[in-house]
């Protein structure tokens, strides 16, 4: 039971590609949104606590419900047909509350709320959002961001470091597939993501994510968590 209860806590906090051809000029890539885009993507977690394995499915909606002038906006994304598997046995889990999520134009995160929201719900958005570059980019350019504690909007200290690998269709979407490796640097226990994002280069949204989260920020687990999480757009 305890086990599944931090599962839970993970879907809360959470709330085949075809290569193109590569863009010979550098693109503005940035982050374009309007009142009511929606978007709905499937979740996968394989997730090691502690030597004991277990598997989240679930579907995550997200909706924006705010944009202001200066470009930042206010998303709620919610998780339905959760389902977590441990040890051969499959439990569907309850819907979770909305996570209301607000963030600048150049992918900062500013705030994150809800019912159950707390600290680590903050420090998770932090190392799972993606953080546009002040410049054009194309294949094989890479930027970096480093961003010292916040009172309100980072809990710790926080180097991201990001480079686009590739062009590439994946679905519908014209992305770029960028390189990611985000990492705590303060705290006791700094927590860390590293893998890729696909980019729809029209508006910036996130088309698919596949990481490793390494020491994620879930208060009194049991022991060493590590998930390595697949979340894709439908």
């Amino acid at each position: 039971m305890t086990v599944h209860k931090h599962i839970a806590g993970l879907a809360f906090l959470v709330a085949g590609a075809v290569a193109l051809a590569v863009v010979q000029d550098a693109v503005t890539l940035r982050r374009v949104v309007k009142e009511g885009d929606a978007a709905k993507y499937r979740l996968k977690a394989d997730i090691d606590l502690a030597g004991e394995k277990a598997t989240l499915t679930a579907v995550l909606n997200e909706k924006v419900s705010k944009v202001e002038t200066d470009g930042s906006y206010t998303s709620e994304s919610t998780m339905t047909d959760g389902k977590a598997t441990f040890g051969g046995n499959e439990m569907p889990m309850d819907a979770q509350p909305a996570v209301i999520t607000v963030t600048k134009a150049n992918g900062e995160v500013v705030s994150v709320s809800g019912s159950e929201a707390d600290q680590g719900a903050l420090r998770l958005a932090n190392i799972q959002t993606f953080r546009f570059p002040d410049k054009n980019v194309k294949v094989g350019d890479d930027w970096s961001v480093d961003l010292a504690v916040d009172a309100k909007s980072r809990p710790v200290a926080i180097k991201a470091e990001y480079k686009v690998e590739a062009q590439e269709k994946v679905g519908s979407f014209d992305t770029f597939k960028v390189k990611t490796v985000v990492k705590e640097t303060t705290g006791a226990e700094p927590a860390s993501a590293d893998g890729f994002i696909w980019v729809n280069i029209a508006d910036g949204s996130m088309v698919k994510y596949e990481a490793t989260w390494n020491n994620p920020p879930f208060a009194g687990l049991p022991g060493q968590l590590t998930a390595k999480v697949s979340i894709v757009r439908e």
